[in-house]
């Protein structure tokens, strides 16, 4: 075992993607045997094993303490890379493992894809982190009653899925087999739909790792920028807001010195001397009866002589 190197903390991707790969290297007939195992249970099993494996070359190594960084507060990652040592929360690494168990390698596409859409749903300081998703599947899925290979037609799927992503073959006979993501040849796809894929060359890989980087769902520039615009909307706003209020202070301050003004000119008209304030309703009203009761033909006693008034004097 390598001397643990106690000066080293933070990992990159990059070097995390390394170190698995290393680790998977070495210990293939571990992970088949766990691989045989039912269940789901060598998730953990792995998790546990690299980080045995990375402390044990890097003893500082913080591979992450905190699991809960989702907004669903039930659900765990299976890494924090940096988690505690890092400040700068873009200097830390989400990472996902998903492992293919036997008998449900039809099933692994839909199941990594699942963690890459799970490291969509990180929360509050992790949404800077970097984010990465590694799959590890078999090949060959021997069924444990059966012992039949996977279907040819399975096997062209599959290779067709992981022609989107990095990943890598490894073999008991050969060094781990490197593939880009769209570096897959086309006969080698053609020919995992060949009857003879067991008799294949390409086909002795049955360990493979499939992995994908993403980066983080937000930035300290993005976010500096949204509350700029934030800043500036409710600015807007509230100029808007302050104006509306100044206008309808205006408005009803004109409409107070209107009716001073009205109240003023009525006050001053030298027809209202009676101090009626300039009304003449009740002479409309008397005029009003008064023609009412000579228009109707009826015997009716004369109104009261009116006196004359001073200033506007209407006649019946």
């Amino acid at each position: 075992m390598t001397t643990p190197t106690t000066g080293r903390k933070i990992l990159t991707v990059d070097e995390f993607i390394e170190l698995v790969v290393e680790w998977t290297e070495a210990n293939q007939a571990a992970i088949a045997a766990a691989w045989a195992n039912p269940g789901e249970g060598w998730e953990d099993w792995i998790r546990i094993e690299i980080t045995r494996f990375i402390q044990g070359r890097f003893l500082a190594a913080d591979l992450g303490r905190e699991r809960h960084v989702y907004t669903d507060t039930s659900k765990q990652c299976d890494f924090v890379l940096n988690g505690q040592v890092a400040p700068d929360p873009a200097r830390r690494v989400v990472v996902e493992i998903k492992t293919q168990s036997q008998g449900r390698l039809a099933h692994f596409r839909g199941d990594f894809k699942q963690d890459l859409e799970k490291l969509d749903e990180l929360a509050g300081e992790y949404r800077y982190a970097q984010r990465l998703a590694i799959g590890f599947f078999f090949t060959k899925d021997a069924g444990a009653a059966t012992g039949k290979l996977f279907s040819p037609v399975g096997a062209r799927n599959l290779a067709e899925f992981l022609n989107d992503y990095h990943r890598v073959y490894f073999s008991s006979k050969y060094k781990p087999w490197r593939i880009e993501p769209d570096e897959m040849a086309d006969d080698l796809v053609s020919r995992a739909g060949s009857p003879k894929l067991a008799q294949e060359r390409d086909d002795v890989f049955e360990l493979g790792m499939v992995w994908w980087r993403l980066d983080p769902l937000a930035t300290a520039e993005e976010e500096e920028e949204e509350e700029e615009e934030d800043d500036t909307n409710s600015s807007v706003e509230s100029s808007d807001e302050s104006d509306a209020k100044q206008s309808d202070s205006t408005s009803t301050r004109t409409k107070r010195g209107v009716k001073r003004k009205r109240a003023d000119d009525d006050s001053d008209d030298p027809d209202d001397s009676d101090g009626s304030g300039g009304s003449d309703s009740s002479d409309d009203e008397s005029d009003a009866m008064s023609d009412d009761e000579s228009d109707d033909g009826e015997t009716a006693s004369p109104p009261p002589t009116k006196k004359p008034k001073t200033g506007n004097t209407r006649q019946g």
